[in-house]
């Protein structure tokens, strides 16, 4: 069990959960670069060492923040689906494609470390790896199901538009105006994407 200045304990689990929240919360407020074990440790109230139980680097805990945060996409994309009949597969694609560019705007930070690369070979860690696959699989059985070959080309494509497009976003390199916006874009985007495929 790690113990907190303050008297608290946490639990192994508990405290690694604080930690990443931590490490979250000093990426949203100064990027990658911001991130510091320390800082990390001054923030969950435990001694500088504390964080080498969970995490033996910096590597280590910013893999750690990014598999949360696939997670968290994955869930995401999950309620989407979920949230239109389940036999509507281009209903099913468009709210998948509204899910994933809403979770860039409201996690800007996060997602550009998601898929930076530049800080962690996603290869190095087996279970940032196992996550990052799973949005992309949701997505990929939907254009199977709905669109049909060639599946793997059909999805690359389409990750390919809707990722350039959270950037793009992210970044403000599209105006957006009362009619020109967040939601017209990705509708825009979608349809093209569908009439492509032949929906």
């Amino acid at each position: 069990m790690d113990t907190v200045k303050d008297g608290k304990a946490y639990h192994h689990g508990q405290l690694r959960e604080a930690l990443i929240l931590a490490g979250l919360q000093l990426l949203n407020e100064g990027g990658v670069a911001g991130v510091d074990l320390r800082k990390v440790a001054r923030m969950a109230g435990v001694s500088h060492a504390a964080p080498y139980r969970h995490f033996p680097d910096k590597r280590a805990l910013i893999a750690a923040i990014a598999e949360q945060g696939f997670a968290s996409l994955t869930t995401a994309m999950r309620d989407a689906l979920a949230s239109v009949h389940p036999t509507d597969g281009r209903a099913q694609f468009r709210a998948m494609g509204h899910a994933y560019i809403g979770f860039a705007l409201a996690n800007p930070a996060l997602m550009r470390e998601m898929f930076s690369g530049l800080t962690v070979d996603r290869a190095d860690f087996p279970s940032l790896y196992t996550a990052s696959k799973e949005s992309f699989g949701l997505l990929y059985g939907t254009i199977a199901q709905t669109f049909g070959e060639p599946v793997e080309l059909r999805t690359v494509i389409t990750f390919s538009a809707i990722h350039g497009l959270a950037l793009l976003l992210l970044e403000n390199q599209i105006p957006l105006t009362a009619d020109k916006t967040v939601d017209g874009m990705v509708d825009a985007s979608l349809d093209t994407l569908i009439r492509g495929f032949g929906g």
